[in-house]
């Protein structure tokens, strides 16, 4: 069994904050606004919050801790039942990550240069992925686990596409990702899939994590592992029966039993081909009327 643990131990009970829903609430919407904001203005992520609050002050602890933790534990942070939802799923992984780490290696400070190289790369695609109400659940050094969750207002389909849309901007964005100091290439590998997961806070409030798993997740972990390159985007079927392929240039792996998304369709092509359609269709129609009426006079 995959699972993706937190050890980001009880964040909110750490700071001794206290639980409170509108304080979480305002947390989460100044969160969104700022993240919108960043990701058309920049590739490097700002934490701080438009709240003229002071480091000293509870809520300043609040925001600085919110790009950190999942909107389940953000919203919920007492509740330790199990959560049973359903979600598209996003599995990213760096591609070039060990060639960067062993140059990094041999230079002065070479960790830290490191850390911040890999932070600028992750805040490309985690600010993309946020800007679209997305949200982050795991990250594991050079790879990171994110949702778009379904629920009332958001359908199976239109999370999928999310997950598709923006892993295409992604891809767009930091494919062959040249860190010059060091001369090497970056790609990201992107793996999703959708179903039902389960997410669970396990401990108490001094100590807990939190770990999410289900079919979906165990999916994507095993596209990663066995079927992909760098600069590749690759869907399980679960995903791509809720996929309007339409939108999208694909290839089918029959043997993987997968889709890989190649990109955006030409929309062009995409309303040339709704047009034909639409006019065969009233061409027929209107081929089968006048065939009636012509019935209808000999008659």
């Amino acid at each position: 069994m995959h699972e993706f643990e937190s050890n980001r131990s009880s964040m909110l009970s750490s700071f001794g904050i206290p639980h409170q829903s509108s304080m979480i609430k305002e947390l989460t919407v100044q969160r969104r606004k700022l993240l919108q904001k960043s990701s058309r203005s920049s590739n490097i992520p700002r934490p701080l919050f438009e709240h003229n609050a002071t480091q000293n002050d509870e809520y300043y602890k609040y925001l600085q801790i919110a790009p950190l933790v999942p909107d389940e534990v953000i919203k919920n942070p007492n509740e330790l039942s199990v959560r049973v939802f359903d979600a598209a799923v996003i599995f990213a992984d760096i591609s070039g990550f060990t060639d960067l780490s062993d140059k990094y290696q041999t230079l002065d400070n070479g960790a830290s240069k490191l850390s911040a190289e890999l932070n600028r790369y992750l805040g490309i695609m985690v600010q993309e992925i946020l800007a679209q109400n997305g949200d982050i659940i795991k990250y594991a050094g050079d790879a990171f686990i994110a949702i778009f969750k379904v629920d009332a207002q958001t359908s199976y389909q239109f999370a999928v596409q999310k997950a598709i849309d923006v892993s295409i901007i992604i891809q767009k964005n930091c494919r062959n990702y040249l860190v010059e100091e060091v001369g090497i290439l970056l790609n990201v590998k992107i793996a999703i899939s959708c179903g039902e997961v389960h997410f669970a806070l396990i401990g108490n409030e001094s100590l807990s994590h939190y770990v999410i798993v289900g079919e979906p997740v165990w999916q994507v972990k095993g596209l990663q592992q066995d079927f992909i390159s760098g600069g590749d985007i690759l869907l399980s079927l679960n995903a791509w029966f809720f996929t309007q392929d339409s939108l999208y240039s694909y290839q089918y792996n029959r043997a993987n039993r997968c889709y890989k998304i190649l990109g955006f369709r030409d929309q062009t092509n995409v309303i040339r081909q709704q047009y034909e359609t639409m006019h065969m269709h009233l061409q027929g129609k209107a081929h089968h009327d006048t065939h009636d009426a012509r019935s209808n006079l000999s008659e």
